[in-house]
């Protein structure tokens, strides 16, 4: 039999370094007002025909929290569209992979896997503990 290595989680270097890792925070937080939304399901890597309007009401640096009416397959990977006030597609991209059920009845959790440097400073600013 072979010796077992233990294994440990890793937050840092002691002395002389000093360093720690930033903890993973992921906790949702309820914005508002909720941003308005149009998603497509990706098949393969292009845009399918499967298109749906929804709205991000929770939001951390790594995933959103959406409501919509309409909703593809848990692992679906989508591409999600911010919408101005005309409802009109922002600039930017944003790439996830839906994740399944939401605790919240009617919404669902997406993981962010791509987003656009316009779009990420957007939602960057509109979580709770952004620095104002």
């Amino acid at each position: 039999m072979q010796d077992l290595t233990p294994i440990h989680d890793i937050g840092g270097i002691g002395e002389p370094y000093d360093l720690l890792l930033a903890p993973a925070e992921d906790a949702l937080a309820a914005i508002e007002p909720p941003i308005p939304i149009r998603c497509a399901v990706l098949e393969e890597k292009h845009v399918g025909r499967s298109v749906f309007a929804g709205t991000i009401v929770g939001l951390s640096r790594l995933r959103a929290e959406i409501v919509a009416a309409e909703r593809a397959a848990p692992l679906s990977n989508l591409k999600i569209l911010l919408l101005d006030a005309r409802g009109e597609p922002r600039p930017g991209d944003v790439y996830a992979k839906l994740l399944g059920e939401a605790t919240t009845p009617g919404t669902f959790l997406v993981r962010f896997t791509s987003v656009a440097p316009e779009v990420a400073a957007e939602l960057d600013a509109r979580l709770p503990t952004h620095p104002r």
